[in-house]
């Protein structure tokens, strides 16, 4: 019996250090009302890899599903349609209208801003860079709902991510998004990038994001 006690007290320790050891949100709003629908906007693109802002932005759609029950997105098309009636074609000209304006544009209380800070990939001999960093910010009507911000910067160590083990939840969120791939690809869609070479460290990015969702 004091064995068994022992054994309890250890497993109870090492969740508790596990759940703190987890990821938290930079920001989440108290008595912010949680948003229904949601309208992942325009990347906001601090770099100059043009595709590389259109994935990651798709791998938020086909990702947040894994994490949150509850969340409602806007369908990605409607909200590009939306926003380019208004104007709209690229995240530099967000800012030129009011959230409110947004979410009547788009008819929705959830607007989701998504700024990539930094998307480089470089390999020279042994060297290598792969690093992604970026801020996610979730409004809720007018008020922060929850925003967070990651870097992942894998270098050499990019090719032996935690994305390659077969009971990595990760692997399953992969093969998931590559089969998104090959769906749109034999329908034909335009526009759903979801191949990019820093695709596992935008995953990583995410992973830890998405995670930290109220």
């Amino acid at each position: 019996m004091i064995v068994n006690k022992r054994w309890l007290i250890a497993l109870i320790s090492m969740m508790v250090l596990l759940t703190a050891c987890g990821p938290s949100a930079k920001f989440t709003g108290k008595n912010v009302p949680k948003p229904r629908e949601i309208a992942v906007l325009t990347t906001i693109n601090n770099t100059t890899d043009v595709d590389g802002g259109i994935v990651f932005r798709n791998l938020i759609y086909q990702l947040m599903p894994h994490y949150k029950s509850g969340y409602r997105l806007q369908n990605r098309d409607v909200t590009d349609s939306l926003l380019a009636d208004a104007g709209i074609t690229d995240g530099g000209q967000l800012d030129a209208l009011s959230r409110k304006e947004l979410s009547e544009i788009l008819g929705v209380d959830g607007l989701m801003y998504v700024t990539i800070n930094a998307l480089e990939y470089k390999t020279l001999g042994i060297s290598s860079t792969r690093k992604v960093s970026a801020n996610l910010k979730l409004y809720s009507g007018d008020q922060l709902y929850w925003e967070d911000e990651r870097e992942v910067d894998n270098g050499k160590s990019g090719f032996n991510t935690l994305l390659t083990a077969i009971n990595d939840p990760k692997q399953a969120l992969k093969e998931s998004a590559e089969d998104l791939a090959w769906q749109v690809a034999e329908k034909g869609v335009k526009g759903w990038l979801l191949k990019h070479p820093l695709k596992p460290e935008m995953m990583d990015v995410l992973d830890n994001s998405l995670q930290t969702l109220p």
